[in-house]
């Protein structure tokens, strides 16, 4: 699964420290998935976030959870 992240974070004019603290989740988390929602190719170990963690980043960023999802994968 891949994520529409990075184009929301830019929006709000959140660096990914910004939005893991805002969000309360792990810079690692962020950054796994942004890597993910950059990757040309599937990932051998791809992210699995919780719906809890979606749900934070997505507060922070002003969207819902399937805001956040790609729905073309």
């Amino acid at each position: 699964m891949k994520f529409k992240i990075i184009e929301k974070r830019k929006k709000k004019k959140l660096t990914q420290v910004e939005l893991a603290y805002l969000a309360k989740v792990s810079l690692a988390t962020i950054i796994k998935l942004e890597r993910a929602e950059r990757s040309k190719e599937p990932l051998k170990d791809p992210p699995n976030p919780s719906i809890i963690t979606l749900e934070k980043i997505a507060k922070v960023l002003g969207c819902k959870v399937r805001d956040l999802l790609n729905e073309e994968e």
